[in-house]
């Protein structure tokens, strides 16, 4: 259409809301590792996980969208969809190595059982499987249902969350691979149910919103329908979750699926207020830095939080000594993540010069003819 302004080729309103999500997952983290137990009892400190708890689902849920995004991104370049697939594939079984390696590093700095650390499934656990699982879902369906069948496939892991969670079917199964099927309290922080929903559905909508290709006018009326789409699913999780539920083994917080449609809706209605916030101010460019890093914040925070270099704060703070550290920790998060950023620009600059110098080397210590 005559006149749209080209979109971007890096959509960074999305690392806007990563970057939001870093900071929630560190309020989790510094709320549930550092409060005392006299304030765990306070309704600030329910507000305070509940608010953090968003985090997980965020950073699963635009890991899905990316994954799609990129698979898109692949075609366009004369990528085959099988190629584009397998691309994501490995990249899922890098991160799926890296939580082991994550947990390597934990049992090094902070100690413990072994072979416990080695096998508990956390988050990077479940997004490198469910990375895998998307690929094949995304490379194995024509461009037409690909949206679809990840959204359908994301809605089935949802409604039967309930049934597989509380299964003994999984019970003969070895306990490292038991853990990836149901939460056990300290094995298996996450599990794939309901966990790798969040991804596939964040998956389907990446297939959506890769269609807006031509400008940003496309775009910003794809993000402004994710708006009152998203406001629909979470007002209609709310609704749903008043009636009595039909699993009789639900739990609202953690298994249930009206729960995990909420966390849905109000994540797609975060997509497009980050799309309207955009990335023009300094708070908003910071935000989008620390999202573009969420990996690099994961690695080094969880281990400042939960293992020996804090051990003396663990459940030690009242809620507002803990707010105040968590300041604090965001703050130098934030300058080690900027100044990872300047370092790398810094290392991309010097190949750069180095490039231009070589060719001129080269010429001058050619022998004269």
């Amino acid at each position: 259409m005559m006149g749209d302004t080209p979109r971007p080729s890096r959509r960074a309103y999305i690392d806007l809301l990563r970057g939001i999500a870093v900071l929630v997952m560190v309020l989790a983290h510094t709320s549930d590792a550092w409060t005392a137990a006299a304030d765990r009892r306070t309704r600030a400190y329910r507000l305070a996980i509940l608010i953090g708890g968003i985090g997980a689902p965020a950073f699963l849920f635009l890991a899905g969208l990316t994954q799609s995004l990129a698979g898109g991104a692949g075609l366009r370049r004369g990528l085959s969809s099988r190629a584009a697939g397998l691309r994501a594939f490995r990249r899922g079984l890098q991160i799926f190595g890296l939580a082991f390696l994550f947990q390597l590093q934990s049992w090094v700095i902070s100690g413990g059982d072994f072979w416990r650390k080695l096998t508990r499934v956390d988050i990077l656990h479940v997004m490198g499987l469910g990375m895998c699982l998307g690929a094949l879902l995304w490379t194995c369906r024509k461009s037409s249902v690909r949206g679809t069948v990840l959204a359908v496939s994301g809605i089935i892991v949802s409604l039967v969350t309930p049934l597989v969670v509380t299964s003994a079917l999984w019970s003969p199964l070895p306990d490292p691979v038991e853990f990836y099927l149901r939460p056990v309290p300290g094995r298996a922080i996450f599990s794939l149910f309901p966990w790798v929903g969040f991804f596939l559905i964040g998956g389907a909508f990446g297939v959506w919103l890769d269609k807006t290709t031509a400008s940003v006018e496309e775009e910003r009326r794809v993000v402004r329908s994710f708006m009152w789409l998203g406001l629909a699913i979470a007002l209609g999780g709310y609704v749903a979750s008043l009636f009595p539920s039909i699993y009789s083994s639900a739990r609202f917080w953690t298994s249930s699926p009206t729960f995990f449609f909420i966390r849905i809706g109000i994540l797609l209605s975060g997509l497009s207020l980050a799309f309207r916030w955009g990335t023009t101010s300094t708070v908003a460019r910071t935000l989008s830095v620390l999202g573009t890093s969420s990996l690099f914040v994961y690695w080094i925070h969880v281990e400042m939080v939960y293992g020996v270099p804090s051990l003396k704060l663990h459940h030690a703070l009242t809620l507002a000594q803990g707010l105040a550290g968590y300041v604090v920790l965001c703050l130098g998060l934030t300058w080690l993540v900027l100044a990872k950023q300047r370092w790398t620009r810094a290392r991309a600059e010097g190949r750069r010069v180095m490039r231009r110098i070589e060719p001129t080397r080269a010429t001058h210590s050619m022998p004269n003819g």
